[in-house]
């Protein structure tokens, strides 16, 4: 009987053999959560933008984007230090001007789909 579940978990046994505690991989989830109004947080999100662009361009942040409703945004962040990170975040100008607070969600990745194996493989 074909196991839906067989590739993921030879994947993630191959994964947790090759990892040691040097090896350990750390990722962030930050989500942002805005304190004022989306009518104020709009006049910012152009400065704002420009400065997360910065931190894709030096790969320490790899995917993000606003959260619906529009209430604040999720990032997903790696390459770095939780201290790094925070220094990072707290020189974002939302943060910087008061339109948000953050929380950050330390994790060690264990498993991803297929289509993700060549950037795990990469971290390595």
């Amino acid at each position: 009987m074909f196991d839906l579940f067989d590739p993921l978990r030879v994947w993630s046994e191959n994964w947790k053999k090759n990892l040691t505690k040097e090896t350990v991989y750390i990722m962030f989830i930050i989500n942002f959560n805005f304190i004022k109004s989306i009518e104020e947080v709009n006049t910012i999100t152009e400065v704002h933008r420009e400065y997360v662009s910065k931190q894709y361009e030096n790969d320490i942040f790899i995917i993000g984007g606003p959260k619906k409703p529009r209430d604040g945004g999720i990032v997903l962040a790696h390459s770095c230090s939780e201290k790094e990170l925070r220094t990072i975040l707290d020189n974002d100008p939302l943060i910087l001007n008061e339109f948000a607070h953050y929380s950050l969600t330390e994790f060690n990745p264990m498993m991803a789909t297929k289509k993700l194996d060549s950037y795990i493989n990469k971290l390595r």
